[in-house]
């Protein structure tokens, strides 16, 4: 995974796609699961931005693409991906806790 990606619409082509001709990271998990990611430091990595993948790929049924990766740049508000990340975990952490009310 690159550690030179820098916003929400990189990050997803990096998923779906790869860049600068690596593998999408979502064929890496589907073919091998955990075991592509050899390291503690790369698994860490990984789980960081797998909440940003989770959330994207939970709104496309509800609505379009460059809606999503559009609200996810503004949240980041030029801070890192794992500024953002931490955003969304808080967010669905205090969903959670308002659902078991």
């Amino acid at each position: 995974m690159s550690r030179t990606i820098l916003t929400v619409p990189e990050a997803w082509r990096e998923y779906t796609d790869g860049i600068d001709g690596g593998p999408a990271i979502q064929q890496l998990e589907q073919r091998w699961g955990a075991r592509w990611r050899s390291s503690h430091k790369e698994m860490k990595f990984f789980c960081r931005r797998n909440i940003i993948y989770v959330y994207i790929l939970e709104q496309l049924n509800k609505r379009p693409l460059d809606e999503i990766l559009a609200e996810l740049e503004t949240m980041r508000n030029n801070s890192s991906l794992n500024a953002l990340s931490n955003k969304l975990k808080k967010m669905k952490q205090e969903s959670e806790k308002e659902n078991t009310k």
